[in-house]
This record gives C-alpha cells, sequence and structure tokens, in this order.
C-alpha cells in the first residue's frame, strides 16, 4: 500500500490522486452536483462489486461464502475477464480476511482450487492473499 497516502481530512488518495474514503457534511444539492459530473465506476465483478468498494459478505456457515470468495479472489488477481458470467473491468492484487475457517481448511480449498481451475490461474502479475484468523 505504498502508493496510498491519507490526506488532511482522513481520506485515503491513491497515487493518481482519487479519494477513497472522506468525511463530509454536505447537502442534497450539492451531492447530486458533485454526482453529476462523476465518471461511471468501473465493475470489479458485474453490478455486484464496483471499484473502491469494500465487500462484507455475512451469511450462514456452509453456503459457500469462502469458496466464491476465493474463486472471485483469484478471478479478479489472474486477469480474467469474466466470472459465473460477469464482467471484471478491474484486475489486481486481492485480500480475503477470512474469520471463519482455520487454515488447514482454506489451503485444502486453495489446493482443490489449483488443481482444477475454470480458467488459467495467472498469479505472477498480481497476487490473491488470504488472511486467516
Amino acid at each position: 500500500m505504498t502508493n496510498l497516502q491519507k490526506n488532511l481530512n482522513g481520506g485515503i488518495i491513491s497515487s493518481n490522486s482519487r479519494v477513497f474514503f472522506s468525511s463530509s457534511l454536505k447537502t442534497a444539492q450539492e451531492l447530486a452536483n458533485d454526482g453529476a459530473n462523476l465518471e461511471p465506476l468501473k465493475s470489479i465483478w458485474g453490478s455486484y462489486i464496483l471499484e473502491n468498494s469494500l465487500i462484507h459478505n455475512p451469511s450462514e456457515r456452509g453456503t459457500g461464502k469462502t469458496l466464491l470468495s476465493l474463486q472471485l479472489c483469484l478471478a479478479i488477481s489472474s486477469g480474467w475477464d469474466s466470472f459465473c458470467g460477469e464482467k471484471i473491468e478491474v484486475h489486481g492484487n486481492t485480500l480475503l480476511l477470512n474469520f471463519e475457517l482455520n487454515e488447514h481448511v482454506i489451503k485444502r480449498r486453495m489446493d482443490h482450487l489449483f488443481k482444477n481451475p475454470p480458467q488459467k490461474i495467472n498469479q505472477e502479475k498480481y497476487e490473491a492473499r488470504v488472511y486467516t484468523s
């Protein structure tokens, strides 16, 4: 994250000067005026995940959250054009924060995904990382 810096208002700014987070208090009209000049957000995964988003995926145990997230991280970091029929326009490093399953289970799932990928997994340019607690 060396290409990120904090601005004076507490916002996080990338090397291309885009603000990812910033606190503000504005009127509805000011927000509408600002919104009229914004470029459309790029798709990280279809209309489900857009650029500059933090995703929380809550659901009951055993519904496939972690497997879907692992596959999506690999798709984004491997440069796939789509995943499950949904377009991917932004590629880069990914980080999955796993607070549910132990590392042993994650290792088994990653082994399975690397042995049976739906497309080529390429981790040379970008990486998929998993933090397990």
